[in-house]
């Protein structure tokens, strides 16, 4: 019940494509928006995928406490031009993009532990949440749960206890 109180008080992002965006365009969050949107500012990158809403200073600043990562990548036949890179063909190719999709999820956290916390349960929920009691006196992490969107890369039913893991 603390955790649904604090949460109260906070933002939770449910869908944020980070791993998909940092490997299919190069986008560091952890700088502000406004170097992203310069740094694209002559390419197609708004063009073909919008331009970029947050960093992370917005993020603290807007208290956005949780973000649900997504792994994302789409069938060969969703693909909207050579630029999208993150697509496939069968089970294996998902699993391979949804797997460095994960691996993007975890360098974020374990090379920036003050600034990313991978969330996997609901005690980590509440150490995560314990950081946000006084945001204004520190500068607390963002969570990332993973949130995996479509089951493409589970290749057989063997595989969910791996991926809920």
């Amino acid at each position: 019940m603390r955790s649904f109180f604090i949460l109260m008080h906070l933002i939770l992002d449910a869908h944020t494509d980070f791993a998909y965006n940092m490997l299919s365009f190069g986008r560091d969050y952890t700088h502000p928006v406004f170097e992203t949107r310069q740094r694209e500012q002559n390419t197609q990158i708004p063009t073909w995928n919008g331009t970029c809403l947050l960093g992370m200073p917005e993020y603290q600043q807007g208290n956005v406490a949780i973000i649900l990562s997504t792994l994302f990548a789409a069938p060969i036949r969703k693909q909207t031009g050579a630029w999208d890179t993150l697509v496939y063909k069968n089970a294996d190719e998902a699993h391979k993009l949804y797997r460095q999709q994960l691996d993007v999820y975890q360098r974020l956290a374990n090379e920036s532990p003050e600034t990313f916390n991978i969330i996997r349960n609901a005690p980590e929920l509440d150490l995560h949440l314990s950081k946000w009691q006084e945001p204004e006196k520190t500068r607390p992490p963002l969570g990332l749960i993973f949130l995996m969107e479509g089951a493409d890369a589970i290749r057989s039913p063997e595989e969910l206890e791996e991926w809920w893991r």
